[in-house]
């Protein structure tokens, strides 16, 4: 990768000439641009493939400390012999402001892109940064400590400096920001050593900003709209002139969702009358709407509802796009969004009655999903078999479940839809034909996404102490999970995961590992909350700890749940990250991918 000028600076224009591995003509060049105090802003490049390179250039916004540049092509990054393409802005020749602090910031976080974590040069970065601007020393020396913490030789002097860098911090008036970042940094996600050191923290800022999150955090986790609004009240009183914009801002969503699953429209109405953010609108009026539809309560109220969802979707659109988007991921979201509360709308007019512009609307929400939505794509099928249009109902079911974008109730209703057409002749053989046919375009889909990239290996001990090698598994699928107990989207995938467990047990080829990670606390504490977790949801795993994160980093997670799965040659063949929520399709997909590979 060539820049044009060698020393980057935003608002000029900036040329580039890649000649690398994936120097091709379906690769996609982006950058990732970092401002100094604020997210990722995605900058869209368009890139020119000719004589082997790729050529093309791009406007950095004036706010930009540093910024990397991503080339991908089917899935996979040229990661710059693991160090990715980083570089830091300038301005008059120096680099500005936070510049190699991001950098840093970068390389620890950039597993995703296949940079790997190397402490030293991280430690250089945050050096780097400090002696160009001493005057940010106090905001990054508790980065560059804790980097230090991972570089052998430098652990124990780091911990004691972080120790005093809290007390000195606190005697300073450091901001409370700051002062929990250390607080978090110091303690080395013990949660008795940083409560230690917060009880401090809070005792000079009795009600601060980090009082009002401790305090907004509880909010978040109580569930029962009663308890919820009861302690929503009691934490008023702390504030007799009115909440922060900070705390009020945060607990909007949360109060309205107690509004909601009360359905008490009054509160609600009188809450969200001064809001002004659409895309809150545009969740709350859909959401309030679904949950009275699918109570069969007050349904013109909730059309009206569902109007104003779609109004606020429409005003939502004429705003400016957010940075941390790209033009493509925004017109998507708002897409989707659009095919979500069409589909809320045609439920209400299908509860009320009027079951011809319910199906009109359903056909609009299909195409703004791209029928993605088993959900949606239920009501389809349910409203074109009550249209008598017993045929096409038929064919969208099947469509669905070849597409696996289907559920049990989809099932239902295709069994239905045939009965109606066919009788119960033939049904066992039609529907047995359609499980293969099911059966063998998911393998198909399967085989075009399948990898063959050497596993790193590695050994890790589970619960019991026992040593796991990677190595030693050569000749077996090896399914690994990487999981925390603090992931939502891992939690509910575990159900799923429990039943591919037990469907693939007698398949002595296939071995399944759950292996924790990113998980707080020390050593024994997250073996604590492991066991804990297993216990109370009675699941049968068997769980690897990544104490460290090493094997984390090693496989290049860029996001948990991320499942790798491993052929009996030793090789990755599939690297799956997230949870769709579609339990049965999870299911399929393990079982699928162990055949494939047996």
């Amino acid at each position: 990768m060539v820049l044009t000028p060698a020393k980057p600076e935003a608002g000029k224009k900036l040329s580039f000439v890649y000649t690398g591995k994936l120097a091709k003509s379906d690769t996609e060049i982006g950058v990732d641009a970092f401002p100094e105090n604020s997210r990722v802003i995605k900058i869209p490049v368009e890139a020119k493939y000719t004589d082997d390179k790729l050529t093309g250039s791009f406007i950095l916004p004036d706010s930009i400390a540093a910024f990397a540049i991503l080339v991908k092509s089917a899935g996979k990054y040229d990661n710059n012999n693991e160090q990715g393409f980083l570089y830091p802005v300038h301005k008059d020749g120096k680099p500005v402001k936070g510049a190699y602090a991001r950098l840093g910031f970068m390389q620890t976080y950039g597993s995703g892109m296949g940079i790997k974590r190397d402490f030293t040069a991280i430690e250089k970065s945050y050096e780097t940064e400090i002696s160009l601007y001493p005057a940010s020393r106090m905001r990054y020396y508790a980065e560059l400590l804790n980097t230090r913490k991972n570089i052998k030789g430098k652990e124990e002097s780091a911990e004691k400096q972080l120790i005093k860098l809290f007390n000195d911090s606190l005697q300073k008036g450091v901001t409370e920001n700051n002062l929990d970042y250390i607080a978090f940094v110091a303690s080395s996600g013990n949660k008795e050593k940083y409560d230690s050191l917060i009880n401090v923290v809070l005792k000079k800022y009795p009600k601060g900003f980090i009082y009002q999150n401790k305090k907004i955090n509880e909010l978040y986790s109580i569930n029962d709209p009663e308890k919820f609004l009861t302690a929503y009240n009691s934490l008023r009183k702390d504030f007799p002139n009115g909440f922060p914009s900070n705390v009020s801002n945060s607990l909007r969503r949360p109060l309205l969702n107690a509004y909601i699953n009360k359905l008490d429209t009054d509160n609600f109405d009188k809450t969200i009358e001064n809001i002004t953010d659409n895309d809150l609108l545009v969740y709350a009026y859909n959401q309030i709407a679904f949950t009275m539809a699918s109570a069969d309560k007050n349904l013109p109220k909730a059309l009206e509802y569902s109007r104003k969802s779609l109004a606020a979707l429409n005003a939502l659109k004429l705003t400016q796009r957010p940075p941390y988007h790209t033009a493509d991921s925004w017109q998507d979201y708002l897409t989707y969004n659009e095919g979500n509360l069409t589909d809320t709308y045609a439920d209400i007019l299908y509860r009320m009655g009027n079951k011809t512009e319910a199906l009109e609307k359903q056909y609009t929400a299909i195409r703004l999903t791209k029928a993605s939505n088993p959900d949606i794509n239920e009501k389809m099928v349910l409203y074109l078999l009550e249209a008598g249009k017993n045929k096409e109902a038929l064919s969208e079911a099947e469509n669905y479940m070849l597409k696996r974008k289907s559920n049990t109730k989809i099932d239902s209703l295709y069994k239905a839809a045939y009965t109606k057409l066919n009788g119960n002749e033939g049904w066992v053989a039609a529907r047995n034909k359609l499980n293969s046919q099911i059966k063998e375009a998911y393998k198909k889909e399967l085989k075009e996404k399948m990898l063959n990239e050497p596993a790193p290996d590695f050994t890790l001990n589970d619960l019991d102490g026992k040593t796991i090698q990677l190595a030693a598994l050569k000749g077996k699928i090896v399914i690994l999970d990487f999981w925390a107990t603090w992931c939502g989207p891992c939690r509910a995938s575990f159900p799923g995961m429990q039943k591919a467990l037990n469907n693939l047990k007698a398949n002595n080829d296939v071995q399944f590992y759950f292996v924790n990670t990113r998980e707080a606390g020390s050593a024994e504490k997250k073996k604590e909350t492991v066991s804990k977790f297993l216990q109370d949801n009675n699941y049968t795993f068997h769980v690897l700890m990544d104490n460290d994160n090493a094997v984390h980093d090693k496989f290049k997670i860029n996001g948990i749940p991320a499942k790798i799965i491993i052929g009996k040659d030793g090789n990755i063949k599939f690297n799956l990250v997230g949870y769709d929520g579609n339990e049965q399709g999870l299911v399929d997909e393990m079982e699928t991918i162990s055949e494939l590979l047996q």
